[in-house]
């Protein structure tokens, strides 16, 4: 770790080798930019229209409703039309 810190210290010190460095981060920027500005060219989403008399549900279970028992989760014959 001190070699780090005393290489980044000669190049504060060093005018070309702190040229070195802001190239470098300015060169991380624009990768950055370019690449994000190319992730951002997705087509935007679409939704299904939905009818407005009808109501829309995710179906998610309800955590304030108990869970059937075992014997009520099975299909009835009745219940499968």
């Amino acid at each position: 770790m001190l070699v780090i810190a005393d290489a980044e210290q000669r190049a504060l010190e060093d005018g070309r080798r702190f040229l070195v460095i802001i190239a470098a981060l300015a060169g991380a920027w624009i990768a950055a930019r370019v690449r994000s500005s190319w992730l951002a060219d997705v087509p935007p989403l679409e939704f299904e229209d939905e009818d407005p008399d009808r109501a829309v549900s995710l179906e998610l279970w309800d955590v304030t409703q108990a869970l059937p028992r075992e014997s009520e989760q099975r299909l009835r014959p009745d219940r499968l039309g």
